[in-house]
Protein backbone atom coordinates (compact mmCIF):
# COMPACT_ATOMS: atom_id res chain seq x y z
CA UNK A 1 0.00 0.00 0.00
CA UNK A 2 2.84 2.39 0.86
CA UNK A 3 4.40 1.84 -2.56
CA UNK A 4 1.07 2.40 -4.30
CA UNK A 5 0.46 5.59 -2.29
CA UNK A 6 3.94 6.84 -3.21
CA UNK A 7 3.26 6.22 -6.92
CA UNK A 8 -0.07 8.07 -6.74
CA UNK A 9 1.54 11.03 -4.96
CA UNK A 10 4.39 11.10 -7.48
CA UNK A 11 1.93 11.15 -10.38
CA UNK A 12 0.02 13.99 -8.74
CA UNK A 13 3.20 16.03 -8.31
CA UNK A 14 4.15 15.37 -11.94
CA UNK A 15 0.92 17.08 -12.95
CA UNK A 16 2.38 20.37 -11.76
CA UNK A 17 5.00 20.21 -14.49
CA UNK A 18 3.19 18.48 -17.34
CA UNK A 19 -0.35 19.02 -18.74
CA UNK A 20 -0.61 15.37 -19.77
CA UNK A 21 -3.08 14.43 -17.02
CA UNK A 22 -5.41 17.34 -17.70
CA UNK A 23 -5.34 16.53 -21.39
CA UNK A 24 -6.31 12.96 -20.44
CA UNK A 25 -9.38 14.24 -18.55
CA UNK A 26 -8.23 14.58 -14.94
CA UNK A 27 -9.42 17.48 -12.79
CA UNK A 28 -7.39 19.17 -10.08
CA UNK A 29 -9.53 19.41 -6.93
CA UNK A 30 -7.48 20.59 -3.91
CA UNK A 31 -4.23 20.11 -2.01
CA UNK A 32 -3.85 17.77 0.95
CA UNK A 33 -2.54 19.03 4.30
CA UNK A 34 0.97 18.01 3.23
CA UNK A 35 0.68 20.02 0.02
CA UNK A 36 0.03 17.12 -2.37
CA UNK A 37 -2.41 17.91 -5.19
CA UNK A 38 -5.52 15.73 -5.50
CA UNK A 39 -6.58 14.78 -9.04
CA UNK A 40 -9.86 13.12 -9.92
CA UNK A 41 -11.02 11.39 -13.09
CA UNK A 42 -14.80 11.09 -13.65
CA UNK A 43 -15.69 7.51 -14.56
CA UNK A 44 -19.40 8.28 -14.94
CA UNK A 45 -21.55 11.22 -16.03
CA UNK A 46 -22.77 11.57 -12.43
CA UNK A 47 -19.18 11.84 -11.20
CA UNK A 48 -18.43 14.49 -13.80
CA UNK A 49 -21.46 16.54 -12.69
CA UNK A 50 -20.38 16.37 -9.05
CA UNK A 51 -16.81 17.41 -9.90
CA UNK A 52 -17.99 20.31 -12.03
CA UNK A 53 -20.42 21.38 -9.30
CA UNK A 54 -17.62 21.44 -6.72
CA UNK A 55 -15.35 23.45 -9.03
CA UNK A 56 -18.14 25.96 -9.65
CA UNK A 57 -19.13 26.45 -5.99
CA UNK A 58 -15.95 26.10 -3.93
CA UNK A 59 -14.29 29.56 -3.56
CA UNK A 60 -10.74 28.18 -3.90
CA UNK A 61 -11.61 25.85 -6.76
CA UNK A 62 -13.26 28.75 -8.60
CA UNK A 63 -9.85 30.37 -8.90
CA UNK A 64 -8.00 27.40 -10.40
CA UNK A 65 -10.97 25.97 -12.34
CA UNK A 66 -9.72 22.40 -12.03
CA UNK A 67 -6.39 23.21 -13.65
CA UNK A 68 -3.17 22.44 -11.78
CA UNK A 69 -0.74 22.94 -14.64
CA UNK A 70 -0.17 26.59 -15.47
CA UNK A 71 2.23 27.72 -18.15
CA UNK A 72 5.00 29.82 -16.65
CA UNK A 73 6.98 30.46 -19.80
CA UNK A 74 4.99 33.63 -20.35
CA UNK A 75 4.85 35.83 -23.43
CA UNK A 76 7.72 37.47 -25.24
CA UNK A 77 7.75 41.09 -26.33
CA UNK A 78 6.63 41.16 -29.94
CA UNK A 79 8.80 42.78 -32.56
CA UNK A 80 7.91 46.47 -32.74
CA UNK A 81 7.74 46.39 -36.50
CA UNK A 82 8.42 44.40 -39.65
CA UNK A 83 11.71 42.84 -40.65
CA UNK A 84 12.35 44.52 -43.99
CA UNK A 85 14.37 42.76 -46.68
CA UNK A 86 14.43 45.00 -49.73
CA UNK A 87 16.68 44.75 -52.78
CA UNK A 88 19.02 42.42 -50.88
CA UNK A 89 21.96 41.15 -52.90
CA UNK A 90 24.82 38.90 -51.87
CA UNK A 91 27.76 38.09 -54.13
CA UNK A 92 30.47 35.59 -53.23
CA UNK A 93 33.84 36.38 -54.79
CA UNK A 94 36.75 33.98 -55.07
CA UNK A 95 40.04 34.03 -56.93
CA UNK A 96 41.13 30.94 -58.85
CA UNK A 97 44.90 30.90 -59.36
CA UNK A 98 46.32 27.64 -60.64
CA UNK A 99 49.83 28.57 -59.44
CA UNK A 100 48.78 27.62 -55.90
CA UNK A 101 47.67 24.12 -56.93
CA UNK A 102 49.62 20.84 -57.15
CA UNK A 103 51.35 20.33 -60.50
CA UNK A 104 49.07 17.53 -61.79
CA UNK A 105 45.91 19.47 -60.98
CA UNK A 106 47.36 22.65 -62.43
CA UNK A 107 47.96 20.84 -65.73
CA UNK A 108 44.31 19.74 -65.84
CA UNK A 109 43.03 23.30 -65.46
CA UNK A 110 45.55 24.73 -67.89
CA UNK A 111 44.33 22.17 -70.45
CA UNK A 112 40.93 23.84 -70.16
CA UNK A 113 42.39 27.31 -70.52
CA UNK A 114 42.02 28.22 -66.85
CA UNK A 115 45.00 30.04 -65.33
CA UNK A 116 43.80 32.89 -63.11
CA UNK A 117 40.27 34.09 -62.79
CA UNK A 118 38.10 36.09 -60.41
CA UNK A 119 34.85 34.24 -59.92
CA UNK A 120 31.77 36.14 -58.77
CA UNK A 121 28.60 34.26 -57.96
CA UNK A 122 25.24 35.83 -57.15
CA UNK A 123 23.75 33.86 -54.28
CA UNK A 124 20.97 36.38 -53.62
CA UNK A 125 19.86 38.99 -56.11
CA UNK A 126 17.32 41.73 -55.41
CA UNK A 127 15.45 39.79 -52.72
CA UNK A 128 12.33 41.50 -51.33
CA UNK A 129 10.56 39.89 -48.35
CA UNK A 130 8.59 41.65 -45.59
CA UNK A 131 8.27 39.60 -42.39
CA UNK A 132 5.60 40.71 -39.93
CA UNK A 133 5.69 40.25 -36.13
CA UNK A 134 4.27 36.87 -35.14
CA UNK A 135 4.70 35.31 -38.58
CA UNK A 136 6.27 31.91 -39.18
CA UNK A 137 8.19 31.99 -42.46
CA UNK A 138 9.71 28.93 -44.12
CA UNK A 139 12.26 29.29 -46.92
CA UNK A 140 12.41 26.31 -49.27
CA UNK A 141 14.59 25.64 -52.27
CA UNK A 142 17.19 23.38 -53.81
CA UNK A 143 20.57 22.87 -52.20
CA UNK A 144 22.77 25.86 -53.01
CA UNK A 145 19.81 28.14 -53.71
CA UNK A 146 20.90 30.61 -51.02
CA UNK A 147 18.65 29.68 -48.07
CA UNK A 148 21.44 29.68 -45.48
CA UNK A 149 22.90 32.86 -46.93
CA UNK A 150 19.55 34.62 -46.55
CA UNK A 151 19.39 33.53 -42.90
CA UNK A 152 22.94 34.80 -42.35
CA UNK A 153 21.90 38.23 -43.62
CA UNK A 154 19.04 38.34 -41.09
CA UNK A 155 21.29 37.18 -38.26
CA UNK A 156 23.92 39.75 -39.24
CA UNK A 157 21.33 42.53 -39.13
CA UNK A 158 20.26 41.54 -35.62
CA UNK A 159 23.82 40.87 -34.38
CA UNK A 160 25.84 43.74 -35.83
CA UNK A 161 29.10 42.45 -34.38
CA UNK A 162 28.90 39.48 -36.76
CA UNK A 163 29.16 41.78 -39.77
CA UNK A 164 32.93 41.84 -39.30
CA UNK A 165 32.59 38.41 -40.96
CA UNK A 166 31.79 38.98 -44.65
CA UNK A 167 29.45 35.98 -44.65
CA UNK A 168 26.95 37.97 -42.56
CA UNK A 169 27.22 41.18 -44.57
CA UNK A 170 25.17 41.94 -47.73
CA UNK A 171 26.88 43.03 -50.92
CA UNK A 172 24.10 45.53 -51.60
CA UNK A 173 21.29 47.07 -49.53
CA UNK A 174 20.56 45.73 -46.04
CA UNK A 175 18.14 43.91 -43.81
CA UNK A 176 16.38 46.18 -41.31
CA UNK A 177 15.19 44.69 -38.02
CA UNK A 178 13.20 46.42 -35.25
CA UNK A 179 15.12 47.98 -32.35
CA UNK A 180 13.69 45.58 -29.77
CA UNK A 181 14.82 42.46 -31.66
CA UNK A 182 15.98 39.66 -29.37
CA UNK A 183 17.33 36.95 -31.63
CA UNK A 184 18.20 33.31 -31.04
CA UNK A 185 19.61 31.42 -33.99
CA UNK A 186 20.91 28.05 -35.09
CA UNK A 187 23.15 27.70 -38.12
CA UNK A 188 24.60 24.15 -38.05
CA UNK A 189 28.39 24.12 -38.01
CA UNK A 190 28.54 27.89 -37.40
CA UNK A 191 26.38 28.92 -34.46
CA UNK A 192 24.86 26.29 -32.17
CA UNK A 193 24.03 26.02 -28.46
CA UNK A 194 26.93 24.60 -26.46
CA UNK A 195 26.25 21.64 -24.20
CA UNK A 196 28.70 20.23 -21.68
CA UNK A 197 28.47 17.32 -19.25
CA UNK A 198 25.37 18.72 -17.54
CA UNK A 199 21.95 17.10 -17.98
CA UNK A 200 19.66 18.83 -20.45
CA UNK A 201 17.34 19.83 -17.59
CA UNK A 202 20.29 21.54 -15.88
CA UNK A 203 21.25 23.21 -19.17
CA UNK A 204 17.80 24.76 -19.62
CA UNK A 205 17.46 25.60 -15.89
CA UNK A 206 20.76 27.51 -15.99
CA UNK A 207 19.22 29.79 -18.64
CA UNK A 208 15.76 30.36 -17.15
CA UNK A 209 16.39 29.95 -13.40
CA UNK A 210 13.05 28.19 -12.84
CA UNK A 211 12.65 24.41 -12.73
CA UNK A 212 8.99 24.48 -13.83
CA UNK A 213 9.78 26.63 -16.88
CA UNK A 214 12.76 24.39 -17.71
CA UNK A 215 10.49 21.32 -17.75
CA UNK A 216 7.87 23.22 -19.75
CA UNK A 217 10.38 24.13 -22.45
CA UNK A 218 11.55 20.53 -22.76
CA UNK A 219 7.89 19.50 -23.06
CA UNK A 220 7.42 22.06 -25.86
CA UNK A 221 10.01 20.33 -28.05
CA UNK A 222 8.81 16.79 -27.32
CA UNK A 223 11.38 15.82 -24.68
CA UNK A 224 8.66 15.25 -22.10
CA UNK A 225 9.86 11.93 -20.67
CA UNK A 226 11.68 12.29 -17.32
CA UNK A 227 14.40 10.03 -18.74
CA UNK A 228 15.35 12.89 -21.04
CA UNK A 229 15.47 15.40 -18.19
CA UNK A 230 18.42 13.60 -16.63
CA UNK A 231 20.07 12.67 -19.94
CA UNK A 232 23.19 14.42 -21.15
CA UNK A 233 23.39 15.85 -24.65
CA UNK A 234 25.86 13.22 -25.89
CA UNK A 235 23.49 10.46 -24.71
CA UNK A 236 20.64 11.61 -26.97
CA UNK A 237 19.88 10.38 -30.47
CA UNK A 238 20.56 12.68 -33.41
CA UNK A 239 16.90 13.76 -33.63
CA UNK A 240 16.67 14.29 -29.87
CA UNK A 241 19.77 16.47 -30.00
CA UNK A 242 18.07 18.71 -32.55
CA UNK A 243 15.13 19.12 -30.19
CA UNK A 244 17.46 19.84 -27.26
CA UNK A 245 19.11 22.59 -29.32
CA UNK A 246 15.71 24.10 -30.05
CA UNK A 247 14.85 23.96 -26.33
CA UNK A 248 18.09 25.81 -25.58
CA UNK A 249 17.11 28.55 -28.03
CA UNK A 250 13.58 28.84 -26.58
CA UNK A 251 15.09 29.21 -23.10
CA UNK A 252 16.51 32.55 -24.25
CA UNK A 253 12.92 33.78 -24.85
CA UNK A 254 13.66 35.35 -28.24
CA UNK A 255 11.17 37.33 -30.30
CA UNK A 256 13.05 36.38 -33.46
CA UNK A 257 14.03 32.75 -33.98
CA UNK A 258 16.21 31.88 -36.99
CA UNK A 259 16.89 28.21 -37.60
CA UNK A 260 18.55 26.48 -40.53
CA UNK A 261 17.33 22.95 -41.38
CA UNK A 262 16.56 21.99 -37.80
CA UNK A 263 14.12 19.29 -38.96
CA UNK A 264 16.68 17.53 -41.16
CA UNK A 265 17.14 14.68 -38.65
CA UNK A 266 13.48 14.38 -37.54
CA UNK A 267 10.72 12.17 -38.84
CA UNK A 268 7.86 14.00 -40.57
CA UNK A 269 5.44 13.77 -37.61
CA UNK A 270 7.95 15.16 -35.09
CA UNK A 271 9.07 17.87 -37.52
Amino acid sequence: MKKRKHIVETIAMMAKYNPFFEKAGFYYMWDTGSGRPVLMYPLTDEAKKRIESFLAKDPVAQKHGGKLYMSRYGRVNKLQGNIVIEGLTKIYTSVLDVKQMPTKLREVLLAFGVEKRVIEKYVLRDVNIPIKPGEVVAVVGASGAGKTTLLRMIVGAAKRELQADARYRPSNREVVVPQNTRIAYLLPGECEPTFGSETILEHIYAKVGDEAIAVEILNMVGLSDAVFYRARFHELSTGQRERAKLASLLAEKPNLLVIDEFTAHLDSLTA
